[in-house]
């Protein structure tokens, strides 16, 4: 577990910070999709060995778990997306931000995490049922500390408003 989770680890300080500011290094709007496309697929990847260690899950406990998972990580993706949209239209529009871009974007990423609150609320009463609430709060435990580095690495990365 300890070297999935550190091969995740590598896999987001590396690119984590290039995500925040792919916009400056890549010469269009396709290769920066294709760009966080990888990055986010390397990043499920290491997700699901990391899950799978953590979790140890009996055979009839992973059968119930891996398709509310995919479900999960499916509906998550979906906000992911909302917020690479947020992330470029904020770095599209950094140098001219004004007020109401400003009041704008911060809205939508606040309605975002709410989301993603509602989302993970909603999964953990599905996985309780199908795996207990132990085993599904683990699973919610290392997601939370995956999307908190990635939170992290992109916030750190990114200039804050002037």
């Amino acid at each position: 577990m300890y070297r999935t989770l550190a091969l995740l680890v590598f896999v987001l300080t590396l690119a984590a910070p290039e995500l925040a500011s792919a916009q400056a290094s890549v010469s269009s709007q396709a290769q920066l999709d294709r760009y966080i496309e990888l990055f986010r697929t390397d990043l499920r990847t290491g997700k699901v060995e990391l899950y799978d260690e953590s979790l140890g899950l009996s055979p009839e406990d992973s059968a119930a778990f891996w398709p509310l998972y995919r479900e999960y990580d499916y509906r998550q993706s979906l906000l992911g997306n909302k917020s690479v949209e947020l992330l470029k239209e904020y770095t599209d529009k950094y140098a001219t931000l004004n007020d109401d871009d400003a009041y704008d974007i911060m809205q939508r990423s606040f309605d975002n995490r709410e989301d993603l609150v509602d989302l993970r609320r909603e999964y953990f009463k599905k996985m309780s049922r199908a795996i207990g609430a132990k085993d599904a709060g683990r699973f919610f435990q290392v997601e939370r500390v995956i999307t908190g580095m990635l939170d992290l690495k992109v916030s750190s990365g990114l200039p804050l408003m002037k």
